[in-house]
């Protein structure tokens, strides 16, 4: 099934660690974030490795204000990671998200055409593509029915999400993309990059150490 990493939960082990870290950049005006290396890989990694130049990078403003991470075939896509339930990668369900951190509109309510979810089921990855206005109008119809639970997020936080079995059809699904493989390779990648900036620094180190 993998190739570099030999069980679903030696994968599970390393996206933890992704999704987990608590180092903080300082951005120029003084702000501080946590880089997500988790939904870099799959918004970024895991797609570029699938779709290769027929992605094209939206811009900065598109990607925050209106949900769209790439261009394709004169469609907008916003790719999705799967999510953690307490602390846990849940399976069989999916995450949509009402409103952001920020308090403002979340990426269920953007102006993407397609949707692609990362969905973990039976130890294996997917992306579950979704009519963006479809999947958004059947959320309400469940919420409208009484059918749907809200959650918050931390106390710091703004955003307001659901989690839910994911529908079909008549939930505006497209298509699905079996990406187990790919989350392995990109993991190895990501893995290697790592190894080889230690290394790097490590070199400079020792020659400035020796040069003294």
């Amino acid at each position: 099934m993998y190739n570099h990493y030999k069980t679903f939960q030696n994968i599970i082990l390393e996206l933890s660690k992704l999704s987990s870290g608590k180092s903080q950049t300082k951005l120029p005006n003084g702000k501080f974030v946590r880089p997500n290396e988790l939904g870099d890989l799959f918004e970024f990694d895991v797609p570029k490795m699938m779709f290769g130049d027929k992605l094209v990078k939206s811009t900065k403003e598109d990607d925050i204000e209106r949900h769209i991470d790439w261009h394709m075939d004169e469609k907008t896509y916003d790719f999705k990671a799967p999510k953690r339930k307490h602390n846990k990668f849940q399976q069989g369900e999916i995450l949509v998200e009402f409103t952001n951190v920020n308090g403002k509109k979340g990426w269920l309510f953007g102006e993407e055409d397609y949707l692609m979810i990362g969905y973990i089921i039976d130890d294996e990855f997917y992306y579950l593509k979704y009519n963006t206005t479809i999947l958004a109008d059947y959320v309400i119809g469940m919420y409208m029915d009484g059918a749907l639970k809200f959650e918050d997020s931390r106390e710091d936080r703004d955003d307001v999400f659901a989690w839910i079995v994911p529908p079909g059809l008549e939930g505006g699904l497209v298509d699905v993309y079996r990406i187990s493989e790919f989350v392995d390779e990109a993991l190895h990648q990501k893995r290697e990059e790592k190894f080889h900036i230690i290394e790097t620094l490590n070199k400079e180190r020792n020659e400035n150490r020796q040069a003294s």
